[in-house]
């Protein structure tokens, strides 16, 4: 058997070519990251003359360029010859060669392959994939759109840009394993994940020998050989996947499908024929009679539906665009339905039999033709997303089937096959069951995620599910269905644009989209097709507001967006009020242009809806003077993004009032201020308390939300943590942090609210904040300042320079108010090493779950830090030195924290818990209110609620209002209840969460532990361990639920994924044991569990201590094991990687004359020293091996006795064997002094002595 190359790819067997992020590049090879003057050429190419816009710039972490895209009549110019000849592969290829820096394609095995060409009526679509050293690269492409006169208007660069691991190292392209052999394994790991017998999957094609680089799909790890592997089920029980393994040891690297299922569950009834080729029957043709099979029939209607769909629409000629034959097959029973790409046929049982999922098969046809998604990981979920997509349009335009109010958004309604429900149902009830496979309105019926921060969100790197498509998916057909039929989600509020729209933005998007394309990427995509298919720009905002409704909106847009927008009141030296306004802009050759509104009562969501208030493109500021004094302004700020999607921030202030307090301190000396607070948190309390009125509706984010809606108050002479690590309730787990790390915490379905914005999930990071996103990945986010501090939304209760590694423990509980962490001792990182004085650290964070959060101080050793709470929009400006012409007033200033009230003075409720409840339980519980001292009177309280009627709570008069409710069968779910209280002029509220029906915890893991089997070993613990020791992983499986219903919440198929040196070790997932001849000196290791209850809920991935393989040396004996005071005698050392040693001591004293004989063995001369027994200690880059008591300096022969033979300073019975042993001539007699009494003989007169000298002694 050869191994297959691609066509058109001549194999040089040299090997494959793999991309790194933020890899060092060897001289003389591909480079790292691409230069500001890679791009600024790409730029400078740009024609643009009568463009009002700029283009979009996307780079990756590495500074390549990832999406580039010219402004609504412009394009980048293609160098002349490429441009003349009118082809657009060679107009294409001639403008990427021109600038291969910018794009990644520096690497001289580097090559781009043309895949397809598609004219379009405004130019045309070329697809490139990627080649390295004449290898196909996995799922690396690129997409070039043309004008029609030749010029460049977009690029999706989806390709492996740094290629210097391989050109440094051309070995790396050799295979090891033949073809017949990588099948062999192929056929090991599929038929183990699977669980099926081997001789169940036959291989394909032969093997194809290509790059598998994990940074085109968004993973980590080097770049691998390996032979992708396409292997079909016999029985066609199962779809056919292509697995990769590594060319050089046959360990699984990747695996992805070869076609998609559309059921999401695996349901085995097999009877009958499973094999749909095995002998089939023609039973109709185009233009034929009915068959009287009705399933035959209705998938020959639901064909041409699909088929009349994108032809109406698109213009399209079936899936491939060119008429080809649609071949289907019925009564095949294998619990699934499937679209065959090698057979180019559709499978499908009967008792799944219907519309959208016909059209939602075909549909994969259709984008493996134009885009051909890798069906793993969020790739996978947007092949199964845009087939939900079509599956769906067809079954709303077709006319066919069930297709009422009630059951629109249901994919497989009309099947014979009912899905049970997995969440929500009461315990004494039947499983409920559902009309289909997936409910595009509300993907979570099936557990399936929203939105990209669900806690439903499947992690796409697992194997299970080839990375979760069959559930992330649920992410983007949310967006559909919010774009087709409008809704407010998620603090967005989303116009209904039509399904005709819907259909032509997202099949416009795909000619924007690559192979190993995620839900980041589709965010852009769709904003060039928003500009392609001429929306208007307020259709444009409405898209942007449904992708921030899914949270697809990436990272850096928010980071390097419009940002930091924020109202003060200001007064100048005259005493008149105006509102000052500061933001920041994106870049500028983004933006177009800038409009802001005012409005008086709640924000303008359009344009129409607000005064507007006349700003420049490019400004960053604007005081606003028409304002009347105690009055509350509204203002919003909308960026208008070339080629991309409207960006709309918020800020609202009260005219005349004072700057509110930042909540935040710098200690220390802090360069941006020029000043030094020193620490002085000691055995103290800091907490901030929600006050003030509410920002927004009872669902979703209030944008309004602000520093003036908590308050701040101290207590010095605390000695006592409030929450203990264990008592009655329970107790913590252990987090596990390296230093700089991050870790996430997931709280179930209880969101805990932060300026306006309700979150999931926490990210605690090891130097002392928690976060929202995790943050460190970013080094300028990671460490202490000012303006790291502001640049996210963050609680900083102790932001400084931790380092874990030297020490101090951190434990996290969730208790039903709060969740509550606790980091003791924690170091932090010394100024100066060497050194004996480190800082510790013991502080304890409580976020409950009104909002309130409470910092308590034991010691605190830090010195550098900051302290407080940051809303994310950036270091305040001052209105005095944003507009220093006009005369202002200083408003800001940095507060000292310790100087804060030890009381409260303004009204707020006190802390209540969420609420869990059954259907038809009664549900009663009073809210409380704080009345500060000086306000008289009694609050008035009521209440708001997302439920149907009247809000079931009443002010029972006297500070407290109470919520009683009895659900009914039909009110299950999550509801959330205001409370809100008025006095004196001030407001107050607080949101309560109640679910009714099942909990919706997640699982977790607790007590992670790694195990070598050695003595005395702490397995909990972060440590070094001996080399050739096999490790074991141990956890605690948790769930608050699971004794009381063992059959949905115990423990089911949980994951671990161990990790050395930082990456996945794809062969030991689902392992808890790495073999002993696995490891290797110098690793570091470690494992994460994802634990997941019987019913499939996935919790957050939890990480275990780090063990260290030694690769320190190790000194197992000195010989001889004495020497003179005075030096210069020479020594052997023993032992185990001695190699490396570059220095030897004796009780302190380094030797000389260090010579290696072996990894085993090495020489050395003894220094002058005082006599007496000493440790032996060498030295490595490594570490530091000792053999501790191993050497014995003496002096003269008055120091030891004679019969001391072997000087250890003992006469004993070794010293008889010696001597013993040279009478019998047994060893080396040159070795040991056993001429006891110097007669010049060794006989048994010197055993005597020796002997007599003992029994004295």
């Amino acid at each position: 058997m050869r191994a297959r190359t691609a066509a058109g790819w001549m194999r040089n067997w040299t090997g494959v070519a793999a991309a790194v992020f933020a890899a060092a590049c060897a001289a003389g090879f591909a480079q790292a990251q691409a230069t500001d003057q890679d791009i600024a050429g790409v730029l400078e190419s740009m024609r643009a003359p009568a463009a009002a816009e700029l283009p979009v710039v996307h780079r990756d972490d590495t500074g390549y360029l990832h999406f580039l895209s010219a402004p609504t009549g412009g394009q980048f110019t293609v160098p002349g010859g490429a441009a003349k000849s009118g082809a657009p592969e060679a107009a294409a290829r001639g403008f990427v060669d021109a600038h291969k820096g910018a794009f990644g394609l520096a690497s001289p095995g580097a090559d781009l392959c043309l895949k397809k060409t598609k004219d379009r009526p405004n130019g045309a679509v070329v697809r490139f994939s990627q080649t390295h050293a004449g290898l196909p690269v996995i799922g690396a492409e690129m997409v070039v759109r043309l004008t029609a006169d030749g010029g460049v208007s977009m690029v999706l660069n989806d390709i492996m840009k740094d290629a210097s691991v391989l050109d440094a190292d051309p070995s790396l392209l050799d295979p090891v394993l033949s073809p017949e052999q990588a099948q062999a394994a192929a056929l090991r790991a599929e038929s183990a994940l699977s669980q099926t017998a081997k001789n169940v999957y036959a291989p394909g094609e032969d093997p194809l020998l290509a790059v598998f680089s994990p940074p085109v799909f968004g993973m980590k790890g080097d770049p691998k050989l390996v032979y992708e592997v396409a292997l079909r089920d016999k029985t066609h029980a199962h779809p056919p996947v292509a697995v990769s393994v590594d060319a050089k040891t046959g360990e699984l690297v990747f695996r992805r499908g070869l076609g998609a299922a559309a059921l999401a569950r695996e349901i085995y009834d097999a009877q009958g024929k499973l094999d749909p080729l095995a002998d089939p029957k023609l039973v109709r043709e185009e233009g034929s009679d009915l068959t009287g099979d009705p399933y035959a029939d209705a998938l020959y209607d639901y064909f041409g539906d699909t088929y009349n769909w994108y032809k109406d629409n698109f213009g399209r000629d079936s899936y491939d665009d060119n008429g080809a034959m649609l071949k289907g097959y019925v009564n095949c029973p294998i619990f699934n339905a499937y679209w065959d790409p090698s057979e180019e046929i559709m499978v499908f049982d009967n008792r799944l039999m219907a519309d959208d999922v016909a059209g939602h098969e075909l549909t994969h046809a259709v984008t493996d033709a134009e885009v051909n998604f890798t069906y793993f990981g969020f790739s996978g979920a947007l092949s199964e997303m845009y087939s939900d997509w079509g599956g769906e349009l067809v079954d709303l335009s077709n006319g066919r089937g069930k297709d009422t109010p009630e059951l629109r958004w249901w994919i497989g309604e009309d099947m014979e096959l009912l899905i049970p429900d997995t969440r929500g149902r009461e315990r004494p009830d039947p499983i409920t069951e559902y009309p289909g496979l997936r409910y595009m309105k509300d993907p979570t019926v099936f557990s399936d995620p929203d939105r990209l921060g669900s806690p439903y969100l499947k992690n796409p790197f697992t194997l299970t599910d080839l990375g979760g498509v069959h559930s992330n998916n649920g992410i983007g057909n949310k967006l559909v269905y919010l774009l087709t039929d409008g809704d407010t989600f998620n603090g967005e509020t989303v116009a209904a644009m039509g399904e005709v729209v819907v259909a032509q933005l997202f099949y416009a998007a795909l000619d924007s989209l690559s192979p190993s394309s995620d839900y980041f990427d589709l965010y852009f995509a769709l904003g060039a097709a928003a500009s392609d298919i001429g929306l208007a720009f307020e259709d444009k905002l409405n898209v942007a507001a449904a992708a921030r409704a899914v949270e697809i909106v990436p990272p850096e847009v928010a980071l390097l967006g419009l940002r930091d927008f924020r109202a003060v009141s200001a007064v100048d030296g005259d005493g008149q009020i105006a509102v000052a306004l500061t933001w920041t802009n994106p870049a500028l050759e983004d933006l177009s242009n800038l409009t802001l509104l005012r409005s008086v009562g709640r924000f303008a969501q359009r344009i129409g809806e607000g005064t507007v208030l006349p700003v420049p493109r490019g400004e960053d500021k604007y005081l606003d003077r028409a304002v009347e004094e105690g009055v509350e302004y509204y203002y919003t700020l909308i960026a208008d993004i070339t080629e991309s999607f409207p960006q709309i921030v918020y800020a609202r202030v009260v005219a005349g009032a004072p700057a509110p307090s930042v909540l935040s301190q710098p200690f220390g000396y802090d360069p941006l201020l020029g000043q030094a607070d020193p620490m002085d948190l000691s055995f103290s309390q800091l907490t901030f308390t929600p006050v003030g009125a509410p920002g927004g509706g009872v669902s979703g984010d209030m944008p309004g939300i602000g520093y003036s809606n908590y308050e701040g108050t101290f207590r010095r002479n605390v000695y006592a943590l409030p929450v203990a690590r264990a008592d009655a309730d329970g107790g913590a787990y252990r987090l596990t942090f390296t230093d700089d790390n991050a870790v996430a915490i997931v709280g179930g379905e209880v969101p805990f609210p932060f300026f306006g914005k309700k979150y999931l999930r926490i990210y605690i990071a090891a130097n002392g904040y928690i976060s929202f996103a995790d943050a460190t990945p970013v080094p300028e986010l990671n460490f202490p300042s000012l303006a790291a501090h502001f640049a996210i939304p963050r609680i900083s209760f102790m932001f400084n320079d931790f380092s874990p590694s030297m020490g101090g423990d951190t434990w996290f509980r969730n208790l039903s108010d709060r969740m509550v962490l606790t980091f003791e001792d924690m170091p932090s990182w010394p100024e100066d090493l060497p050194t004996n004085m480190v800082g510790r650290t013991t502080v304890q964070v409580e976020l409950f779950y009104s909002g309130q959060i409470r910092f308590t101080y034991l010691g605190v050793g830090a010195v550098d830090a900051l302290v407080g709470l940051s809303d994310g929009s950036g270091i305040p400006r001052d209105p005095s030195e944003a507009f220093p012409d006009d005369g202002l007033q200083q408003a800001y200033s940095i507060p000292d924290l310790s100087a804060l009230p030890a009381v409260q003075t303004r009204l707020a409720f006190l802390p209540a818990p969420p609420v869990y409840a059954a259907v038809g339980e009664q549900i009663v519980f009073d809210m409380s209110v704080f009345r500060p001292a000086g306000l008289a009177g009694v609050p008035t309280l009521f209440g708001e609620w997302n439920g149907a009627g009247p809000v079931p709570f009443a002010d029972l008069g006297n500070g407290t209002g109470r919520f009683s409710w009895t659900p009914q069968p039909d009110q299950k779910g999550l509801f959330t209840l205001r409370a809100r209280a008025r006095l004196g002029g001030q407001e107050a509220f607080e949101d309560v969460s109640i679910y009714v029906g099942r909990s919706f915890a997640r699982p977790s893991a607790a007590d992670l532990a790694v195990s070598a089997d050695t003595p005395f070993e702490n397995p909990t613990q972060s440590r070094v361990v001996p080399l050739g020791r096999a490790l074991t992983a141990s956890y605690v499986y948790t769930h608050p639920e699971k004794e009381a219903d063992p059959e949905f919440y115990a423990e089911g198929d949980s994951l671990i994924y161990w990790y050395r040196n930082g990456q996945v070790v794809l062969s030991l997932i689902g392992r808890a044991v790495v073999p002993s001849n696995a490891t290797r000196a110098s690793d570091r290791w470690w494992f994460g569990v994802v634990p997941v209850t019987r019913s499939g809920i996935a919790g957050e991935m939890v990480i275990s201590p780090v063990v260290t393989i030694a690769g320190f040396p190790v000194v197992t004996s000195v010989t001889p094991p004495f020497g003179l005071t005075l030096g210069g005698d020479r020594v052997t050392l023993l032992g185990e990687r001695l190699s490396g040693v570059s220095r030897v001591t004796f009780g302190g004293v380094a030797g000389s004359n260090i010579t290696v004989i072996s990894d085993g063995e090495l020489r050395v001369t003894t220094p002058l020293h005082a006599a007496g027994v000493v440790d032996v200690v060498a030295e490595s880059v490594d570490g530091v091996g000792l053999a501790a008591g191993a050497f014995r300096f003496v002096g003269d022969a008055s120091d030891v006795p004679f019969a001391d033979v072997n000087k250890d300073g003992k006469v004993d019975a070794v010293d008889v064997q010696l001597v013993t042993s040279d009478v019998l001539r047994r060893s080396t007699k040159s070795l040991w002094v056993t001429d006891v009494n110097n007669d010049g003989a060794v006989n048994t007169l010197d055993v005597q002595q020796v002997i007599n000298t003992a029994l004295v002694r």
